[in-house]
């Protein structure tokens, strides 16, 4: 061992030193066995644990059903309420207006024409066979020409 002297006005220390051991001298540390109960408590803490996750979601699927999707389903019907309550207005305007065209149109004044036979437009059937040639445009005579001319009724 060696050590540094001290003097009474000086401020060193002493310093101790330790002789090395030699690795064969030291002992490991045993690590103590676990018993077989420790063991079985290990794996039911394991098994609660993936028990307990699994009730938590089945918790939150039983929520999802119960609170959640009756609470999105109002929602959903209120506001197809609102959208049918709008249509009916719609509807209840849409007759107002063609009740107000067939008055204007009984007065003479308002330019409206009666509805001749021969100013009817007639669409030819379509075809559900679907064919690979090009459309054929159908033919128009002077006749039809004239028919545009003429003016429509309500």
């Amino acid at each position: 061992m060696s050590a540094l002297t001290r003097t009474k006005n000086s401020n060193t220390r002493r310093v101790k030193t330790y002789n090395k051991v030699s690795p064969a001298k030291v002992t490991p540390l045993v690590q103590p066995s676990v018993s077989d109960m420790l063991k079985t408590l290990i794996k039911f803490e394991r098994a609660s644990l993936v028990i307990m996750l699994s009730l938590v979601g089945a918790v939150l699927s039983l929520y999802a059903s119960a609170v959640y999707t009756p609470k999105t389903w109002s929602k959903e019907y209120r506001k197809l309420e609102r959208l049918q309550a709008e249509e009916r207005n719609l509807i209840n305007k849409n007759e107002m207006l063609k009740n107000h065209l067939a008055q204007l149109a009984q007065s003479p004044a308002s330019g409206m024409a009666n509805v001749q036979p021969y100013q009817s437009i007639f669409l030819p059937a379509v075809n559900t066979n679907v064919s690979s040639g090009p459309i054929k445009e159908p033919q128009t005579n002077d006749k039809t020409k004239q028919d545009f001319k003429a003016p429509i009724s309500y």
